[in-house]
């Protein structure tokens, strides 16, 4: 294995994702721009997940692990909005939803307090998604929109959570760090939940 190789990809790719992921979320939704950059950043988050989880299972850092998987999980629910826009449940979104469940419930049994912490915040989001999908809750016109855009930033904000432990060396054993992005991520859903798809009715976080 060129864990070499592999270092070098995952940093290029690591790049263009924080780029790509900060650039679309800031320039005009619809229209090319916006499905150029966020393609690109779709591929790199895949290409930057596949290549770190490699290297984890190198290292034997199996935390990275459930993140990079979560993550993917994220961009795909992300992607399966877009053309699920009444958010009605088939076999395509319960078995994401078993994997991301089954990713997070591993997570809920580790001895790892940050693996922990963020397995219990997936729990959540899961949660949340059976909720919707249970018809419990009235899906309105713009309730995809709403869905989207919380799992693309939800991962982007993973990636940038990487970004950020992968380069501060011991200080990344404070949990701190990794839970720091993903509160600060609460406001930024929500500001761009009431600038996109300002419906009182889906103003949830998640």
């Amino acid at each position: 294995m060129n864990v070499d190789l592999l270092l070098v990809l995952h940093a290029i790719f690591g790049f263009i994702t924080l780029a790509s992921g900060a650039l679309v979320m800031f320039i005009t939704k619809g229209d090319v721009r916006h499905k150029v950059l966020g393609y690109t950043f779709v591929i790199s988050v895949i290409v930057t997940a596949i290549c770190g989880s490699v290297i984890a299972i190198h290292n034997e850092y199996w935390f990275f692990i459930h993140i990079a998987l979560a993550t993917l999980l994220q961009i795909v629910m992300g992607l399966r909005v877009l053309n699920n826009k009444k958010l009605v449940a088939d076999g395509v979104d319960k078995t994401i939803l078993v994997a991301f469940t089954a990713n997070a419930l591993v997570m809920l049994v580790s001895d790892h307090s940050v693996t922990l912490a963020l397995g219990v915040l997936y729990s959540v989001i899961v949660a949340y998604q059976v909720y919707l999908f249970s018809g419990l809750r009235t899906v309105t016109s713009r309730m995809w929109l709403s869905q989207h855009i919380s799992h693309m930033i939800g991962a982007f904000i993973s990636m940038v959570t990487a970004f950020i432990v992968g380069n501060i060396g011991e200080a990344a054993s404070n949990g701190f760090w990794w839970v720091l992005p993903a509160i600060m991520a609460f406001p930024v859903i929500r500001y761009f939940k009431l600038k996109y798809a300002p419906d009182r009715k889906i103003l949830g976080v998640f």
